[in-house]
């Protein structure tokens, strides 16, 4: 019996540090081999025990139905007590857990925290009993107001069902809690004491006289405990396969996550590396440029100190000056509508003193002198005064 509970413990404990968050480390190979080789052994046990059980029942209807009778009912109430121990024990750890947890888990820190208040009312259910009054006690601030108010709702709860809804709301919010060294020993006591009691027990019927109980004892309490190990096995075999094809899942997400990354880094380089050499020729090219234009400028510079020695000791660039400033007096006074009236008449009358010398024709002195009036016409009203005068001295 003591080994068999301390074979189960262990199973327990192996299955409760097996819900953990899924990892990208492979799980254990020896770890795994060891489950499926201990699956193995429990599956043929379980095959032999069902063989024998016919024959084990065979020799305890022959030899005293009262005894086993005695003994079954010791078993159930054997089983039982084996509960309400296992589920106090929990308890207990889990309380001392949550007393003393300082892990990255602020939600058991924290006081204000929906599941602390849950908490805190399923322990003072399992501790103290239902809430023994309807109103709340006066002086209570807010937050002892909602953990009181928590505590009032569960009702007639009993002390069991507490117990257990803490322990299911720590499992909930934290997977390993029960790999605490504290409940390490809890559980350890427990089942030096569990195998303790198991031995009196089989030992009272060794008194009374009969050896054929004995057997039975040991055969039940191997069958029943057996299928509840193969069963764990299979959840934890299970399990281990879910973490298996997390991990396959997550490698895959990781590698092409990692692949595309590094493609994606890769172009990124290689653009870069393109723009560097688009810059570095694009430097170059202006070095160049700028290089040249500096020689064309010195070589420009030098041209236009030699022009300018050139043009102050040149005759011909003075002269043509000087003519340059000569015409723009001339074309200035020429712009002058009243020299230009002036220079009209000057040369109209040039004309008309050349044309009496030599004594034209009579039509082309009348053209002529048609022809200065309406030129003279353009410049204002001298026309009138010259025309007249014109064919005043043509009729004298």
């Amino acid at each position: 019996m003591l080994s068999t509970s301390t074979k189960n413990f262990h199973v327990k404990s192996f299955s409760n540090d097996s819900l953990t968050m899924p990892t990208l480390a492979p799980p254990s190979s020896s770890l795994f081999s060891s489950v499926v080789s201990q699956a193995s052994g429990v599956q043929t046990v379980r095959e032999r025990l069902l063989s024998t059980a016919p024959s084990i029942g065979e020799v305890e209807d022959l030899d005293d139905t009262e005894t086993v009778d005695l003994h079954s009912l010791s078993s159930s109430t054997h089983s039982a007590c084996e509960s309400c121990a296992q589920l106090e024990t929990d308890f207990a750890g889990a309380v001392l857990f949550v007393e003393s947890y300082h892990g990255p888990h602020r939600i058991l820190t924290q006081e204000n925290s929906s599941p602390r208040k849950d908490l805190y009312a399923y322990y003072q259910q399992a501790t103290t009993g239902p809430c023994p009054t309807t109103t709340p006690p006066a002086g209570l601030s807010k937050l002892e107001l909602s953990k009181w108010e928590k505590w009032r709702n569960l009702g007639n709860m009993t002390r069991q069902e507490a117990m257990k809804r803490y322990t299911t709301a720590l499992d909930n919010l934290v997977d390993d809690w029960r790999r605490s060294a504290n409940l390490r020993n809890a559980m350890d006591t427990r089942s030096s004491s569990m195998g303790a009691s198991d031995a009196s027990i089989v030992r009272s019927p060794s008194d009374a006289g009969s050896a054929t109980p004995i057997r039975v004892q040991r055969s039940t309490s191997m069958f029943e405990r057996l299928p509840r190990i193969y069963d764990e096995l299979g959840e934890l075999q299970e399990r281990v396969e879910d973490e298996a094809k997390k991990r396959e899942v997550l490698e895959e997400h990781l590698l092409h996550f990692t692949r595309d990354n590094r493609s994606m880094f890769n172009e990124q380089l290689e653009q870069m590396e393109q723009i560097r050499n688009s810059l570095v020729s694009l430097v170059k090219n202006l070095e160049d440029d700028v290089v040249q234009h500096s020689t064309e400028l010195q070589r420009l510079t030098l041209r236009q100190q030699e022009v300018a020695a050139r043009a102050e000791n040149s005759m011909l660039l003075a002269v043509e000056a000087r003519v340059r400033q000569i015409f723009l007096v001339v074309r200035g006074w020429v712009q002058n509508r009243m020299f230009r009236a002036a220079l009209i008449v000057l040369v109209g009358v040039r004309v008309w003193h050349f044309l009496r010398r030599r004594r034209l024709p009579q039509f082309l002195a009348q053209l002529l002198i048609r022809w200065l009036a309406k030129v003279s016409s353009l410049d204002g009203g001298n026309a009138p005064q010259l025309a007249n005068s014109a064919a005043s001295r043509r009729y004298v």
